[in-house]
């Protein structure tokens, strides 16, 4: 595999370097470790002189290059092979690998739904080695996976170890929003079907950027709904909430989700009265109280779970 190395600011981490020592073979453990240094720039961590060994690459605080700190490792495993992984901050996408003029350099998937930690991922050459981004809360991880058939496990095997949360395989769902399933598609492009549709954003909240926030009005198409609001956890939808003109607006939505998913029994519920359904990973509460018009609640539950690990773990 050829590689070229692209200019970089002076002194700082070069990321096609990384490019230069991938490992191949369990074998090349000793030729990797010897020559990383040298290589990449970067700093001996740790070198346990049985099969681990890390470096540590500074920051340039004269250039305004981000992701330069990092830290990279290589952990030898007897009879399979070598892995190595990548440790930064605010990596949302694998671009810095993309702009190296690595010839066969192809794009993965850049979405996954039963995942919330996963970004982005390329492959090297048409079904060879890739890198795979995950990222949570601003810490990210890039693990190398030697074939494509091993990426499941290791995306499993990472997001569980380094983020507590237990990936989940073809969650799925008969719910539409605006026309898109909210377990297949990203929040951001669900916002913009919205758009698409008549709706305007009214707010937008992305000051914690892992939680996303918007309010819209209502579609052309989405009779008696006042307002919608959207809340994200990275870029997953977490839940979507209709607030109703009318409470006849909300008797005919419930009726539409009786039709659609079963009928619901209504019961009461802190002085108010609920309505229950579920679609595969979706939840959909209704909810009335006295006074108001009604809302109806749209939750994912592979987003509310993981971030619940996600924050359990971080608390442990």
């Amino acid at each position: 595999m050829a590689t070229s190395l692209v200019a970089a600011p002076a002194h700082a981490m070069n990321w096609c370097s990384l490019l230069k020592i991938i490992p191949q073979q369990e074998s090349d453990f000793d030729r990797l470790v010897s020559s990383a240094e040298g290589v990449t720039g970067c700093e001996v961590r740790k070198n346990d002189g049985e099969g681990y060994a890390s470096w540590l690459c500074a920051d340039d605080p004269n250039t305004d290059d981000v992701n330069e700190l990092l830290l990279f490792s290589y952990e030898r495993i007897p009879g399979v092979g070598i892995n190595m992984s990548i440790i930064t901050e605010g990596a949302f996408n694998l671009d810095k690998f993309r702009q190296c003029g690595m010839k066969d350099l192809q794009d993965g998937v850049k979405f996954m739904p039963g995942n919330i930690t996963y970004r982005d991922q390329l492959y090297m050459g048409h079904n060879g080695p890739s890198f795979t981004l995950i990222s949570m809360g601003g810490t990210s991880l890039i693990f190398y996976t030697k074939s494509q058939a091993d990426v499941a496990e290791n995306l499993y095997s990472y997001s569980q170890g380094f983020f507590k949360i237990e990936s989940e395989n073809s969650p799925s769902t008969e719910v539409k929003l605006a026309g898109l399933s909210p377990i297949d598609n990203n929040v951001f492009d669900i916002v913009d079907a919205y758009k698409k549709r008549g709706a305007r954003i009214l707010t937008k909240n992305s000051e914690i950027p892992m939680l996303p926030e918007w309010t819209l009005s209502p579609p052309t198409d989405l009779e008696g709904v006042k307002e919608i609001k959207i809340d994200g956890v990275e870029q997953h939808l977490h839940k979507a909430e209709y607030i109703f003109e009318t409470t006849s607006d909300y008797e005919r939505h419930v009726a539409l989700l009786d039709a659609a998913y079963g009928v619901s029994e209504r019961y009461d519920a802190d002085g108010c009265t609920k309505n229950n359904w579920v679609s595969g990973r979706i939840q959909m509460v209704g909810k009335h109280c006295k006074g108001d018009s009604g809302t109806l609640l749209f939750s994912n539950s592979v987003a509310f779970e993981q971030a619940d690990q996600y924050l359990a773990g971080k608390n442990s």
